[in-house]
């Protein structure tokens, strides 16, 4: 490719077999979800739930923007749409039981020439290699 990231993702033994899958890419804030009171009816405390919502927001808005850089180095790097950058980013994170933003993260410095951790740059050529296949 033109950007020259190619080599950044290469892996000595190309391992393509998945990681463990994982859990989702939630946090937990040590709240617990809005629940209701099932003994009166009453609805879950919209306090409560707008409180979660917010801190999901201001989550989502200082994550988000390395998430997109990185779909961006994928795309560049591995001539990948949008859809599939996306898609490989997830399937990282999962296989690898690492949040979302931190392989965003981890992704977006091995760019400025920090390295790669093995297990995401394995992963991450295997995800390729599977859509390129498919």
């Amino acid at each position: 490719m033109a950007t020259g990231t190619l080599p950044l993702f290469a892996t000595a033994g190309q391992q393509s077999g998945p990681a463990q899958a994982s859990d989702t890419d939630l946090e937990d804030h040590g709240r617990e979800a809005p629940s209701s009171d099932v003994a009166d009816g009453a609805p879950a405390d919209t306090g409560q739930a707008e409180q979660i919502e917010l801190v999901q927001l201001r989550r989502a808005m200082k994550t988000r923007p390395v998430i997109d850089v990185a779909r961006g180095v994928l795309m560049a790097s591995f001539g990948l749409a949008p859809e599939d950058a996306w898609s490989v980013l997830v399937s990282v994170s999962q296989n690898t039981n690492t949040k979302l933003h931190h392989v965003a993260d981890d992704l977006v410095r091995s760019v400025t020439g920090e390295a790669l951790p093995s297990p995401i740059r394995q992963e991450i050529a295997a995800r390729v290699a599977e859509l390129r296949q498919t």
